[in-house]
């Protein structure tokens, strides 16, 4: 009996043992997959993604939306790939001015500025098309170079962040009047463990209008359901 005992001490210590090898060895292998790699893990992630809640911020100025009218920032949801809600800030001099945007099924609805009131409009009369951000958050991490890991101020950190550089071309079919070939840098931030997506900042020139020290930094929030768009009915 006390054999018995001894021998199944032992299998039980063989096991924690071979458990705690692997487990380093996967973590040794994660610590290991380059930025490229880690790269090319969130590129494949995003051309996977259902539903998302987004926020895209300017500095500066902003993008021109019309003749005076500055864009500061965009937020609300997308479903792909075709609908979206999203709240619109912009600048009219030192006026705020906010419109509610709906897209689906290749019908735009917007909020007038002033009155509230919903019109429709053409999609292609907005300057930035954000049903194709998954195809152009893609193109710019698949594109990048100058790839460069990022050191992390702490080991608690869950992001890792990658700096690089893009060319404006990439984003030609998401913002209209993109330049055809300026660099700009780019610094993408991805989840740690599963090297999602997290937040992508691009410092530069990408329209005739930017300044070269314009920021565009666009932050994703993953859920797991689709939310229900208010607004204008849009058949499904």
């Amino acid at each position: 009996m006390e054999l018995i005992m001894v021998r199944v001490a032992l299998l039980a210590f063989l096991v924690s043992l071979f458990s705690i090898a692997c487990s380093q060895d996967s973590v040794e292998k994660s610590s290991e997959l380059s930025p490229e790699g880690m790269l090319e893990q969130a590129h494949r992630a995003l051309l996977e993604l259902e539903y998302c809640k987004f926020a895209l911020s300017h500095s500066g100025d902003g993008t021109e939306l019309f003749p005076g009218v500055t864009l500061s920032r965009i937020e609300g949801y997308l479903e792909f790939p075709d609908k979206s809600e999203f709240l619109v800030s912009a600048q009219l001099g030192s006026m705020l001015l906010e419109t509610s945007v709906v897209m689906g099924n290749e019908r735009a609805f917007m909020t007038d500025f002033f009155s509230g009131q919903w019109q429709e409009i053409p999609s292609e009369s907005l300057p930035i098309d954000v049903l194709y951000f998954r195809e152009a958050l893609s193109a710019i991490l698949v594109s990048l170079d100058e790839v460069e890991l990022q050191s992390d101020s702490t080991e608690e950190s869950e992001l890792v962040t990658i700096n690089g550089t893009t060319n404006s071309s990439v984003l030609s079919d998401l913002l209209s009047g993109a330049l055809p070939d300026d660099t700009v840098d780019a610094k993408v931030v991805l989840q740690k463990h599963t090297h999602m997506l997290s937040q992508i900042t691009l410092t530069g020139k990408l329209v005739d209008t930017d300044g070269l020290d314009m920021v565009r930094t666009l932050t994703l929030d993953y859920i797991d359901m689709p939310l229900i768009i208010a607004g204008p009915t849009i058949n499904n």
